[in-house]
């Protein structure tokens, strides 16, 4: 129970940002126009890099210390204040560095590149992985929700024109900044306090094991963000908007598959570190089945809608946008079988560096080929390519681990039937986008779920155990 609770919590937090954007897409879209939005894209993605450098691995490496040490109290303040140190000292590092290249860009747009300090600060006071130790994601799911809806309540009231880009920027990070306030406020009921620890202390206490989940974490966000950064400078801002919210309705299904693996992480960690390989198995293989699961739905989902819903959802200026999303939506699929997260459970963290090393290459490489020729399509290509070389190498490192036949036998019954559901339903089209849209929603996943509750033994095992203890609970006792 706990678990469905964290998942569910962890995605309203994770998929907020993405659907307060989807909600202002349209409304954008149409004031702004590909330029501006290319260059709030542009801009974004740069800061983001920077501000995973202010994080420096405190994600992973301070929910994983948390984790360890939340049954004592005096343990858990100390590493409290130290996390809070290290991660106030590199975030000052990385907002020192980007204003630098604010100060050195030429493109004309350094005045909009600058408002996303907020974003920097933003990161700085990004309290998740203390949340995440404790598996207790639902103290501030809600409220942070309820934040960056109200961000995007205030840019329909105030932003009607194509010069108030500065407002759009300040509007929505701002929202953002103030959503990591409600971070701070519960800490007092998990026994901890804001105290801050010797920075040299910190420093050495920390540095070395941060750097070893800093270096994949980084490589990580540089395979999401370094496409659109490559289209700024070799493409044109107005081909970076197109592939940057094409990417991001992908977003939306790979948040949705991925999230159980992320909250599992602590728990994966637990095991392992007790030695308890078997039920690390089990949990990992049930994991994966479940996301698989989830997986063909949100992204066969989006494909088969992924025309009428580009069409409703972006203006005229986009088009091309619903091609190049479902040119990259089958890699939703391998996103969810969280093979990152387990590898990086196990403390398998040089393995996986050494398969973003090589991914980021390969990524690097073809997105410098492929942009020139192809723009938007050549970075779409680039990250094919690039995400089924990095998944095939984590299925190397973890191979001991995996239940590899199950896997791909999973994967081979849900294949054919994907493209079943799909390739008929591409040919259903009606007078309206919007009918279209929901026809062939409907059609699909009615179908999908019937034919996987009559393919998979897992569903509908779950469904079992589920009606079992509802029966137990209103079985009058003796």
């Amino acid at each position: 129970m706990r678990t469905a609770r964290n998942a569910i919590a962890l995605g309203v937090m994770q998929l907020s940002n993405v659907l307060v954007a989807l909600i202002l897409t349209p409304y954008i879209t149409r004031i702004f126009g590909t330029t501006l939005l290319g260059v709030n894209s542009f801009g974004l993605s740069v800061a983001t890099n920077f501000s995973i450098f202010g994080l420096f691995g405190i994600q992973l490496y301070g929910l994983r210390e948390v984790a360890r040490v939340r049954e004592t109290p005096t343990l858990l303040q100390r590493v409290f204040a130290r996390c809070l140190t290290f991660q106030a000292f590199f975030s000052l590092l990385a907002l020192l560095g980007y204003l630098v290249w604010v100060w050195t860009t030429t493109d004309g747009y350094a005045s909009y590149y600058l408002l996303f300090v907020i974003f920097l600060l933003s990161s700085a006071t990004d309290l998740t992985w203390f949340y995440g130790g404790f598996e207790r994601f639902d103290r501030v799911a809600l409220r942070t929700l309820v934040m960056r809806l109200g961000g995007a309540g205030l840019v329909f009231w105030w932003v009607d024109r194509a010069d108030q880009l500065a407002l759009l920027i300040v509007l929505q990070q701002g929202a953002q900044l103030l959503s990591n306030v409600f971070y701070w406020l519960p800490l007092s009921r998990f026994g901890v306090r804001v105290s801050w620890a010797s920075l040299r202390e910190t420093l050495r206490a920390m540095f070395r094991p941060s750097l070893g989940v800093f270096l994949p974490i980084l490589l990580t966000t540089l395979l999401l963000t370094l496409d659109r950064i490559l289209l700024g400078y070799l493409s044109t801002k107005e081909e970076v908007a197109l592939y940057d919210y094409s990417a991001r309705l992908l977003r939306i299904a790979v948040i949705m598959v991925s999230v159980l693996g992320n909250v599992l992480l602590p728990r994966y960690a637990l095991l392992w570190k007790k030695g308890e390989k078997e039920a690390f198995q089990r949990m990992l293989r049930q994991q994966q089945t479940y996301s698989l699961l989830a997986a063909g739905l949100a992204g066969g989902g989006l494909f088969t809608i992924a025309a009428p819903f580009c069409s409703l959802l972006l203006s005229d200026a986009f088009v091309g946008a619903a091609d190049i999303l479902q040119a990259m939506i089958f890699t939703v699929t391998l996103t969810g079988l969280s093979f990152y997260h387990a590898a990086m459970a196990i403390g398998r963290e040089r393995r996986v560096l050494y398969a973003l090393l090589l991914a980021s290459a390969v990524n690097f490489g073809a997105n410098w080929f492929l942009i020139p020729l192809w723009g938007a399509w050549g970075a779409a290509l680039s990250y094919n390519l690039t995400e089924v070389l990095l998944q095939t190498v984590y299925i190397i490192i973890l191979w001991d681990v995996l239940r590899f036949r199950s896997l791909l036998r999973d994967i081979l019954l849900l294949t054919p039937l994907l493209f079943a559901l799909l390739y008929p339903l591409s040919y259903l089209q009606m007078p309206s986008p919007w009918a279209t849209l929901f026809l062939r929603g409907a059609i699909f996943a009615g179908a999908y779920l019937l034919a996987v509750l009559l393919l998979f033994r897992t569903p509908r095992r779950a469904i079992k155990e589920l009606i079992l203890c509802r029966k137990k609970k209103h079985v009058p006792s003796a």
